[in-house]
């Protein structure tokens, strides 16, 4: 039996579709999203911050894909992220020992994979340090990371993922879907920077052959391809019919639009689409 947490995300979605067609048993979590319908596959609703509710779950597991993780870029979300983020991490580690399981597969991000300076290429070596002002996402997948560590030191057979942004045809108002919402609102603007991303499906292949291998340990990066705002924006545009962006704005004015955004957000109580940290990361090859 596979278990899959996380889901009813963005990704995890199209991983249960992907070991249920290959005929796997599929027991799969949700939180808060209500789950798709996926043949073959079980949905059981638990949060990955209840210990208990993992224990009881992962009985009879052969391997788990620890795919839940909250994703944000608002500064408002930072306990919660670290709770999830962590603490979720850590409880998915002490189940699966407490269970048996005998693989771990766990999504982690590049975000967690620290850029040295000057340096234009990442790799899974590249060490943790917190230097060059980290986003709180990364600093929590980077704990995250030092759990799934901790659980291999400890006897269980793990392997990570570890994707740059995420893309696809999924729901457009969580995690990178926000992207593609933001190019189907006509927003008028965009930054210089560039960004590597990959498409879901690849990801979901990568985890699945990992689960079958026990032997491939470590870190494994996933990413496609590079490409500016500029472009990504206008294809995405074109797709959708809508007209891209077209204003360019410099660093400065990217700052000015998180405030106001953030300012409105608080209004209507919805999520930013652009933060302080989101504004620095589009200014960066990312």
């Amino acid at each position: 039996m596979i278990v899959i947490t996380g889901a009813s995300g963005l990704l995890g979605t199209i991983i249960a579709e992907k070991f249920s067609s290959a005929g796997f048993a599929v027991t799969a979590l949700y939180n808060t999203s209500t789950p798709p319908t996926i043949n073959g596959v079980v949905w059981k609703s638990a949060d990955v911050t209840d210990i208990h509710a993992l224990n009881e779950i992962f009985k009879g597991a052969t391997c788990v894909v620890h795919a839940a993780a909250l994703v944000s870029f608002n500064q408002r979300n930072r306990a919660k992220m670290f709770k999830v983020n962590v603490e979720g991490t850590a409880n998915v580690v002490n189940a699966c020992l407490q269970c048996g399981v005998r693989r771990l597969i766990h999504v982690s991000s590049v975000a967690a994979l620290e850029k040295k300076r000057n340096a234009t290429i990442i790799t899974e070596n590249n060490e943790w340090t917190g230097a060059g002002n980290p986003s709180n996402y990364g600093q929590t997948k980077h704990l995250a990371e030092l759990e799934i560590f901790r659980g291999e030191a400890e006897g269980l057979s793990v392997a990570m993922v570890n994707p740059s942004i995420i893309l696809s045809a999924g729901n457009t108002h969580r995690s990178s879907g926000q992207i593609l919402q933001y190019v189907a609102d006509e927003r008028p603007f965009y930054t210089d920077g560039i960004l590597n991303y990959v498409d879901a499906r690849d990801v979901a292949e990568m985890i699945f052959r990992l689960s079958q291998n026990i032997n491939l340990k470590g870190r494994f990066i996933a990413n496609a391809a590079t490409v500016s705002w500029q472009n990504l924006f206008r294809d995405m545009a074109i797709k959708l019919g809508k007209r891209p962006p077209y204003i360019k704005v410099n660093a400065s004015l990217t700052l000015i639009a998180a405030a106001f955004e953030w300012c409105r957000s608080a209004l209507l109580g919805k999520e930013p689409l652009v933060t302080r940290e989101t504004a620095t990361l589009a200014r960066m090859n990312v």
